[in-house]
């Protein structure tokens, strides 16, 4: 029926088949305690930071672009940048200042795009519309609106650490061919003055501790090779070292490890020109007093290379984990660097390790994993929903050994963050930046509940009424931690309530303490699925979520837990759940008939 059409009408018979099932959740962690809402409830978190006093929450949601601020305490928005949404060349894109003052961010406007026909050749012809915007961090003030003239497309911004000057990589307006033409600009950052450097495809791979030196990856006459990292002194731009490069390699993740002359970089390269599939790596150290190189890490597998590579506060240790495109185990690297000592975490070929994070203390790392089946490989940004729950290891820095491992929800985890005093770890979820709790040390959380422990709960029901726990004694209860984000626990309470409705007549009850965030919610979500026995709900953020009393007393670390709790008050079983669970309570409430039981 096509009009026109000169093509024969055909069948094709093809098999549907079943979705696959989703992966198996399991219990988060009960360090985490609370999360600080985005606007964008399914957005991924990105860039998470705290203040330097710890008292404030700031990150970003990608791609939307808008990004909050955050009072830790109240967990209350106390600031809205819109920095503009759309794909940038880095999920870090946006920058505050070192005294939390001023926020930074590129526009990512659409530009121009035609095609031209010039000495009968067809090119490519580009206009940009992009700017670099600053705003006031208290009031949301747009302080400066900067901008070239023709407009550049700004691809990544890095700042100094001491926040006097970033870099800006652009993409140049005009007639192309194949690559568009690129550019590297250095800017002040008080007063927008910036002038191009490089007018060539390079990266500011590193900058140092003390602001004074920037390593550059400097692109050899291809496009995806480099010739050299060439450290520049700042802001002069005066070349002071060149690391020749092989040929077919490729400088990333750099970083000038403090207090020495050394840096340390990953070096990519490829076994035959342009063929990106065929990868191996090492992570090498180079004296910038000398040039000479003073230690090769070579990566353990073929198709493995190094990146996220980060150093400790005082120089001692360097981190970096390896990636591949090929199913091979995946490694975290721990760099002793006055010892030359190394140590190695391995992890399964499905697995992603993230950048590290060093606690304040130097002694712990956080090293996030996310996990991706080979089966959702072959899909671009497979939703969160799909793939297992990722984990964030502590780890000892000082042995190399896993002390904990923390379960979180399903999220993409991008970034995290420690707070100054090392009590809280921020990190990246869906749509919320996630707080677990670290006031106890990693590897020394309290076991939680045992068998024959007096359990005493207590809190707020949803009338606004305290908890009054005493008038439970006498009965047996079965006292349940649930929330109604928790999948498992929903689908556990028409069960749960037969078991009620078949023994509260005998001096059975039920307690459930709900681990949410919204009172309002929980009203509502008892109200509908009209639960007869009485809910717990915290009030504000200082008991409600993982911080409600009894679930911190202790030390709640999933969802759905239960303890069944006989007449003194004391914990009998754990979890139990159908016949199992009818059978403890009969024989808890002398109701049992042992020869029809048997």
């Amino acid at each position: 029926s096509w009009p026109g059409s000169q093509v024969a009408s055909t069948t094709h018979d093809v098999p549907l088949l079943p979705s696959p099932p989703g992966p198996k959740l399991e219990p988060v962690s009960s360090r985490l305690v609370s999360k600080l809402e985005h606007l964008h409830p399914n957005g991924s978190i990105s860039a998470v930071g705290f203040s330097p006093d710890g008292r404030r929450v700031i990150a970003g949601d990608y791609p939307g672009g808008l990004v909050h601020i955050w009072d830790l305490a109240s967990g209350n928005r106390l600031q809205t940048i819109d920095a503009g949404d759309g794909y940038r060349g880095s999920m870090q894109y946006f920058w505050m200042s070192p005294d939390w003052s001023t926020i930074i961010a590129p526009t990512n406007l659409r530009g121009k795009f035609d095609r031209v026909e010039r000495d009968g050749k067809n090119t490519n012809r580009v206009e940009y519309r992009d700017s670099i915007r600053a705003w006031n961090a208290s009031t949301g003030e747009l302080l400066h609106t900067w901008q070239d003239s023709p407009p550049r497309g700004i691809r990544f911004l890095k700042f100094s650490p001491d926040g006097s000057c970033f870099f800006s990589q652009d993409e140049l307006p005009g007639e192309f061919e194949a690559y568009r033409p690129s550019a590297l600009s250095l800017w002040d950052t008080a007063t927008g003055k910036h002038r191009q450097v490089l007018d060539h495809r390079a990266w500011v791979s590193a900058i140092s501790p003390d602001s004074k030196r920037a390593a550059v990856a400097m692109p050899d006459a291809g496009i995806h090779y480099h010739e050299s990292i060439t450290v520049f002194e700042l802001p002069e731009w005066k070349p002071t070292r060149k690391i020749p490069l092989g040929d077919r390699q490729m400088g990333h993740a750099a970083v000038f490890i403090p207090s020495t002359d050394t840096l340390v970089a990953s070096i990519i390269e490829s076994d035959k020109a342009e063929d990106f599939q065929n990868l191996h790596g090492a992570l090498k150290f180079w004296s910038l007093t000398s040039g000479n190189e003073v230690l090769s890490i070579p990566a353990p597998s073929p198709g493995e290379y190094f990146a996220f590579v980060k150093s400790s506060d005082d120089g001692r240790t360097i981190v970096a984990s390896t990636l591949s495109r090929q199913a091979v185990e995946r490694h975290l690297y721990l760099v002793d660097w006055p010892s030359r000592t190394i140590k190695t975490i391995n992890y399964a070929p499905d697995s992603y390790v993230m950048e590290s994070a060093f606690h304040p203390s130097g002694k712990w790392l956080g090293v996030p994993l996310q996990f991706i089946p080979n089966a959702q490989l072959l899909r671009r940004d497979p939703p969160a929903t799909d793939l297992p729950q990722p984990r964030i290891q502590l780890v000892d820095v000082a042995t190399g050994a896993v002390v904990e491992t923390l379960i979180g929800p399903q999220t993409h985890q991008t970034s995290m963050a420690f707070s100054p005093d090392g009590n809280t770890l921020a990190t990246s979820g869906m749509g919320a930046v996630l707080l677990w709790d670290l006031h106890t040390p990693p590897g020394q959380a309290d076991p939680g509940v045992t068998v024959g422990q007096l359990l005493e709960a207590e809190g707020t029901l949803g009338g606004g009424e305290a908890l009054d726990w005493p008038t439970y004694r006498g009965k047996v209860v079965l006292v349940v931690f649930w929330a109604t984000w928790c999948k498992p626990c929903v689908a556990e309470i028409p069960a749960l309530k037969a078991t009620y409705e078949a023994f509260r007549a005998s001096g059975f009850d039920v307690l459930g303490i709900s681990l949410d965030d919204d009172p309002a919610k929980v009203a509502q979500f008892v109200k509908d699925q009209e639960i007869p026995w009485s809910t717990v709900c915290g009030t504000s953020a200082d008991n409600s979520g993982m911080r409600q009393p009894t679930a911190l007393k202790y030390h709640i670390d999933s969802v759905p837990k239960a303890f069944l709790v006989d007449q003194q008050g004391k914990v009998v079983a754990i979890n139990l759940h159908g016949d199992e669970l009818s059978r403890s309570i009969h024989r808890l409430l002398g109701t049992l008939d042992e020869k029809k039981a048997d």
